[in-house]
């Protein structure tokens, strides 16, 4: 009896027991980003800071370069391991607290001395209370050890902020809070971590242990200003979208092996808004069945139904205008009475589960694309499409291949578009054989599968996820390979692409939806290796020279047209007669020095009316008589084969080549 009684006993406390156990702890952290506070704004985390630090991105154009060189030779001295935190409240700037920790390669003396920092007393730090009164009997040698361990420190940035650094184990850590640096290498108990936080176990994970980078951001403490602002515009619209259910976000990366970046936003209960309608549900990721075809570009989606879409996207116009939701419901009324069925209810509520597209080029490099989603009740949409055709009188042509009835436009329409019902799946594309290839192959014992890229990638996305973007990277490769055959400035990166369409280089984002979060995860397979990434980078940093020199080119033919237009008021004021030398319209103020300068000129000297048409980046001969297909000034010497000309009828070119010598010569001889 009792043996029962205590079985009953134990069932009926189980699910209380069960209800009552704590959430699964965190992994655990590295030491060093284990030291982030837990009511941090802001923590940011470097495994490999030199990864960062010495990356080509800061040999771009990228604002005050002084302050990045600073900034920069700063940042050199953490050569390991470090974190830094930001607590504190957002609207009161005397409450900001700044944390860091790092572990030097070089060890603490090395890492105080690379700060360039003397080492002091913490005793001599003005953050040290004023009325402070000293011990009546001396400190003793270990506690003295203790505070001259501590040490004053300043970091460069916009606002240098005092800090009390220490150093124990091979680690630094150091606070602007005066009592942090000494509880921490005293090995006392210190404020709460932020592993401890409820925040943590949202947004860190497995891979944190190992990530190259984390980075955390507190959106519960920063978001109520711009909500804020947005309601006091808008009322309802942050709750419309969800934005007031944002607490935190993290950004976890990794590069080391192959590239994985995990980006965790933490929500608030609730439902609706812009995660419902871009991760509505998790489904298990089949994107062969659902585009049976080697798209090397795809989009998936997941839905529980597009009405349900529909309906978070009315919820959002609501907020807005609330009689543009009462307009398309009163359409969708008339929609029914007229042709027997809703087109949200019926045709939309009949789109389930998951969609996807795909997109590719063909041979002459034109885009395709083909659009797949999954259908509750396909005999349904049969009827209501040909209901429509009917009913409308459309032309409409119509082909059965493999059993499967193809919709086509007809070609006297002039446009290209097909569709199909295959299976439970409702097919869009480009044209006819765009359908019929998927209906033939939906036929056959050994369907067509992702490339070996697209399936390689898939070993590092989840399963189950929300969404999906998958790039072939490797036929991407190809594809440039193809289109940028003969081009000379394709050719310095023609081994990269070459390797990296031999490989199975793929690139995928994968939405996934959690309790309480939403993760957005990017993945690369390891064939998107340093190389490529080089190349990547090597691509924009050409990217932007070539800009920046096309925005010079610009800047100097505004130049040649100013000083074209200054001759034409000067022509006016003197009977046609154009000026002799840049010097008179200099002297008559009709043009300033700076126009005389192009951009494209290293001189230095500055322009006077005394040496302008010798110093000058522009030839210039008089235009007085000259045909208008005759050049009156132009650059000095070409640039990059090619030269800014303007004409006598007033208008300005780049011309490059042959041409741009040719002009150039006859300019030359011109103005001997």
């Amino acid at each position: 009896m009792k043996t029962r009684i205590a079985l009953i006993s134990m069932l009926l406390l189980a699910p209380i027991a069960l209800a009552t156990e704590p959430p699964p702890a965190p992994p655990a952290l590295p030491p060093i980003l284990a030291l982030a506070p837990a009511d941090a704004l802001v923590v940011a985390y470097f495994a490999r800071p030199d990864d960062v630090f010495k990356h080509p991105v800061w040999s771009l154009p990228l604002g005050n370069k002084s302050e990045l060189g600073k900034a920069l030779a700063t940042a050199a001295a953490f050569d390991g391991p470090f974190m830094i935190a930001v607590s504190g409240s957002p609207t009161n700037p005397a409450s900001l607290r700044l944390e860091f920790a790092a572990q030097p390669q070089g060890g603490a003396e090395s890492f105080f001395a690379n700060l360039n920092r003397p080492r002091q007393p913490a005793a001599a730090e003005p953050d040290s209370p004023p009325d402070a009164t000293p011990s009546p009997t001396p400190a003793p040698a270990a506690k003295a050890n203790l505070i001259s361990a501590v040490r004053p420190i300043r970091l460069s940035g916009l606002i240098p902020v005092p800090i009390l650094a220490a150093a124990r184990d091979g680690m630094v850590y150091g606070s602007s809070r005066s009592t942090d640096a000494m509880a921490w290498l005293e090995g006392k108990e210190m404020p709460p971590r932020f592993a401890a936080a409820e925040d943590a176990r949202k947004v860190l994970s497995d891979a944190t242990m190992s990530a190259d980078a984390f980075i955390y951001i507190n959106t519960r403490a920063l978001m109520p200003v711009p909500v804020a602002e947005i309601e006091r515009v808008v009322p309802g619209l942050s709750a419309a979208l969800g934005i007031d259910r944002l607490q935190c976000a993290a950004l976890t990366a990794g590069w080391s092996r192959n590239l994985d970046v995990r980006l965790v936003l933490g929500l608030a209960d609730g439902e609706g808004g812009v995660v419902d309608l871009v991760a509505p549900q998790n489904r298990p990721s089949d994107i062969g069945s659902l585009l049976a075809t080697d798209y090397p570009f795809i989009i998936r989606g997941t839905l529980t139904n597009a009405a349900d879409s529909v309906d978070v996207v009315n919820s959002i116009l609501a907020a807005v205008d609330p009689d543009i939701v009462s307009e398309f419901r009163d359409e969708c009324a008339d929609f029914r009475a007229d042709f027997g069925f809703d087109p949200l209810e019926d045709f939309l509520g009949n789109l389930v589960d998951e969609w996807a597209v795909g997109l590719r080029f063909d041979d002459s490099f034109e885009l395709n694309a083909l659009a797949a989603v999954r259908l509750a009740d396909p005999s349904r949409l049969q009827s209501q499409i040909d209901a429509l055709i009917r009913d409308f009188n459309l032309d409409i042509d119509y082909t059965v291949v493999s059993g499967t009835m193809i919709y086509t436009a007809p070609a006297a329409s002039g446009k290209t578009l097909a569709w199909a019902i295959v299976g439970d799946q409702l097919l869009i594309g480009k044209d006819f054989e765009t359908i019929a290839t998927v209906a033939r192959r939906a036929n056959d014992a050994d369907p067509v599968q992702p490339s070996r890229s697209l399936q390689a990638l898939m070993r590092y996305l989840p399963h189950d996820s929300a969404g999906l973007v998958l790039i072939d990277a490797a036929e991407g490769a190809r594809l440039a390979l193809r289109a940028g055959e003969g081009d000379p400035e394709l050719a310095e990166f023609e081994e990269a692409f070459k390797k990296l369409a031999d490989s199975p280089a793929a690139i995928g984002v994968a939405f996934v939806r959690g309790e309480g979060a939403l993760s957005v995860r990017l993945a690369a397979t390891p064939a998107i290796d340093k190389d490529a990434r080089a190349l990547f980078w090597k691509s924009i940093d050409a990217s932007m020279t070539r800009a920046r020199m096309l925005s010079k080119r610009l800047v100097s033919m505004s130049n040649i047209q100013g000083i074209l237009t200054a001759c034409f008021l000067y022509a006016n004021d003197h009977k046609e007669a154009w000026p002799q030398s840049f010097a008179e319209l200099l002297e008559l103020g009709l043009v300033g020095p700076p126009s005389f300068r192009s951009p494209l000129d290293d001189s230095q000297e500055t322009i006077t009316v005394e040496n302008v048409d010798r110093l000058s980046s522009y030839l210039y001969r008089d235009g007085t008589g000259l045909p208008p297909t005759e050049v009156v000034i132009c650059d000095r010497e070409l640039h990059d084969g090619g030269a800014g000309f303007g004409f006598a009828d007033g208008h300005v070119e780049w011309i490059e080549g042959a041409r741009a010598k040719e002009l150039l010569a006859g300019m030359q001889a011109a103005t001997r």
